[in-house]
């Protein structure tokens, strides 16, 4: 695995990667995660890529189940914690939620029917409802994370992944804290959004 960057950190073609930097930027050959303007970070190909391309093949930092989180994150080095705590927590989490846990509700990926990873690099793509994300990702046996085009793909454009195919902006604005503007669904108003915030 060859690792350099923006900031210290890039992968070659499909090469197995592991986040080694509590650093946002990241790049590889396919794509690179970098600020966004509408959105804190996201991932923006950096080539033409045609549908089908493997862009990223993702080791998680760690696997866990809600009843096992504390120790698997308290068994990790402390670069990995850094790494970890560096993702984003959403603003609506409960003020006295643990930040890891807070952290982990916003950014795990499923990878079984009850355990979930922790990918840095994945969690840094944004979110389009299905089916206009152009991003698909899935979880092999090994718990490795493979993202792959849905679609030809623009040098320049955002890659963007569904973080889930039935979840409605109410439901995305609830669990992930962002109002949905993909295009596709109906969004959400202020008043919706007022009403929503009130939960809290």
């Amino acid at each position: 695995m060859n690792e350099a960057s923006l900031s210290g950190e890039k992968t070659e073609d499909n090469d197995l990667t592991r986040k080694m930097s509590s650093d946002p930027e990241f790049e590889n050959s396919f794509f690179k995660v970098s600020k966004s303007n509408v959105a804190g970070w996201g991932a923006f190909a950096t080539r033409d890529l045609a549908k089908g391309d493997v862009i990223l093949r993702e080791r998680p930092l760690f696997v866990a189940t809600n009843n096992d989180l504390f120790q698997e994150f308290y068994n990790l080095g402390s670069d990995d914690m850094d790494i970890a705590l560096s993702l984003h927590s959403h603003q609506f989490i409960k003020g006295d939620t643990p930040i890891i846990l807070g952290i982990w509700h916003t950014n795990c990926f499923a990878v079984g029917c009850h355990t979930a990873g922790l990918f840095p690099i994945a969690a840094r793509f944004n979110h389009a409802c299905h089916p206009i994300n152009n991003i698909d990702y899935r979880v092999n046996q090994a718990n490795n994370l493979i993202m792959t085009a849905r679609a030809d793909i623009i040098a320049g454009q955002e890659l963007t992944i569904s973080y889930g195919k039935n979840l409605s902006p109410q439901l995305l604005y609830l669990c992930y804290g962002f109002r949905c503007r993909c295009g596709y669904c109906s969004g959400l108003g202020d008043d919706e959004i007022a009403m929503l915030s009130s939960h809290w």
